[in-house]
């Protein structure tokens, strides 16, 4: 099981360091900086696309290497058991909802909808939200494995 965890979390991690930097700077540039100007022709834009593509590799790269460093530094000074039911289920229902916005259509003209069509980027999100689920999956058992001591030290004080 352990092993299974760790290949969960060597994959996760850079997968979730691509998402975040890589889509959100592009997002964000796309938005903003590089948005074609009213009455402006959208061909000539080139510029705009090549300075969106490369701060979505540059922050993809960069996000998939401190993703994958913080996952082997992790493994390699942290010893922790299974994780909890909690965490499994976070694991799932954010693959699932990667899955259900996929299926939906619901970002169809937006960044991400053109990543989510595209089977790498489709990928690499399922990991992603996989991830982040049980990121907030293992603080809810972690939570809960705090109250459950509190319980136990006051009994044995009382």
């Amino acid at each position: 099981m352990r092993v299974l965890q760790n290949v969960l979390l060597v994959i996760g991690a850079p997968a979730l360091g691509v998402a975040t930097c890589g889509l959100g700077l592009a997002s964000v540039l796309a938005a903003t900086a590089f948005r074609t100007r009213p009455g402006q022709d959208p061909s000539l834009d080139w510029g705009a696309t090549g300075a969106f593509l490369c701060c979505g590799l540059g922050g993809g790269a960069f996000g998939a290497v401190a993703g994958l460093v913080l996952a082997v530094r992790w493994m390699t000074h942290h010893r922790s058991g299974p994780w909890g039911a909690a965490t499994w289920v976070g694991v799932v229902l954010g693959v699932a909802v990667v899955a259900a916005v996929r299926l939906s259509g619901v970002l169809g003209g937006h960044v991400t909808g053109a990543v989510l069509r595209w089977g790498p980027g489709l990928a690499c999100l399922l990991a992603a939200g996989g991830t982040l689920g049980g990121l907030l999956g293992g603080a809810i058992d972690a939570r809960r494995g705090h109250r459950e001591a509190r319980r136990r030290r006051r009994r044995h004080t009382a």
